[in-house]
C-alpha cells in the first residue's frame, strides 16, 4: 500500500485531481511530466491554495491543448483567438496585435467576490501597455508608465492602480483585494506594494489573457510569454503567496520554464 510521504512524494499513488486533469488532455503527459503536475497540485492542496482557486492555467505544458486546460475543473478552458504563439514547456504569447487567449470566465456569472486576486507567471519582459483581464479586473506585471505592477481589482473606472515597484515582468505577479479598500501586489511570493481604493463591482465580461477584454473589445495585446495564470477566489495570506510561488517555481524549473 502506498504511503503519503512529506513533500508530495507518495509512491505510485497520485491525487485524484491530477488524474482528472490528465484525463482531459488529448496528448497524455509522460511519467516525468505527470509527476511534476502531481507535485504542483499536491503542494497547492497541502497549502490550502487549491481550494481558493477558480482557475489555474499552466501554459508551460507539453502540448497546446493541455496548456489551455483549467486545472481546477473542466470549465473555463482557454480558447486561442487569432493564433497566439504556443511554445512547448514555455507558454503562450500574443503577436501583440490581434491574438490572445479567451478564458470564458465572467466574474459576475461566477459570483466572484471583490476580495479576489489575479496572477500570472511571465517568462519574458517588455515595456508595454499590455494588460490581461477585463475592464474591472485586470493586471499588468510591469506597466509602460514606470517599473510598477498595475491594474484594477474590482474597480469600476478606467484608471490603473500601482500595486508596487518591480524591476521587470519576469516571475509570478499577483494582485489581490484584501479588504473593501486595500489591494496588495506580490512578486515571487513577496509583497512589494499596496493601493488604497474602494472596491466597487466586477464587470459582466469574461477575462482575456494576453489582452484586455474592454466590454467586448480585445485591446492592449501582450507579446510577453505567459507560463501560467490564475484567478483567486479569496486573497492568499503571506504564507500562501510564498507557497504558491514555491510550488509554481518547482514545476517551472522541472520543465525548463524558469
Amino acid at each position: 500500500m502506498s504511503l503519503a510521504l512529506p513533500g508530495g512524494v507518495r509512491g505510485a499513488r497520485r491525487r485524484a485531481e491530477t488524474d482528472a486533469l490528465i484525463a482531459r488532455m488529448t496528448v497524455p503527459p509522460d511519467a516525468a511530466r505527470a509527476a511534476a503536475i502531481d507535485r504542483l497540485i499536491d503542494a497547492l492542496c497541502r497549502a490550502a491554495i487549491w481550494e481558493k482557486l477558480d482557475c489555474l492555467w499552466v501554459l508551460a505544458a507539453h502540448d497546446a491543448q493541455a496548456a489551455r486546460r483549467n486545472w481546477i475543473a473542466d470549465r473555463y478552458n482557454l480558447a486561442a483567438v487569432n493564433a497566439p504563439l504556443f511554445t512547448i514547456d514555455r507558454g503562450y504569447a500574443s503577436d501583440g496585435t490581434t491574438s490572445y487567449l479567451a478564458t470564458g470566465y465572467d466574474p459576475v456569472a461566477a459570483a466572484l467576490p471583490i476580495t479576489a486576486g489575479l496572477g500570472m507567471w511571465c517568462r519574458t519582459h517588455a515595456v508595454t501597455i499590455a494588460v490581461s483581464g477585463n475592464q474591472n479586473f485586470s493586471l499588468s506585471p510591469r506597466s509602460q508608465v514606470a517599473n510598477e505592477i498595475r491594474g484594477r481589482i474590482a474597480v469600476d473606472d478606467y484608471s490603473l492602480d500601482n500595486f508596487g515597484a518591480v524591476a521587470d515582468s519576469i516571475g509570478l505577479t499577483v494582485a489581490q483585494r484584501e479588504t473593501a479598500t486595500l489591494v496588495t501586489g506580490w512578486r515571487d511570493g513577496v509583497q512589494v506594494g499596496s493601493a488604497t481604493r474602494a472596491g466597487t463591482a466586477h464587470a459582466a465580461s469574461s477575462l482575456n489573457l494576453l489582452a484586455l477584454n474592454n466590454a467586448g473589445t480585445a485591446q492592449n495585446f501582450d507579446g510577453r510569454q505567459y507560463a501560467a495564470c490564475c484567478v483567486l477566489r479569496a486573497p492568499a495570506s503571506a504564507a500562501e503567496q510564498a507557497a504558491l510561488h514555491d510550488a509554481m517555481r518547482d514545476y517551472m524549473t522541472t520543465v525548463g520554464a524558469a
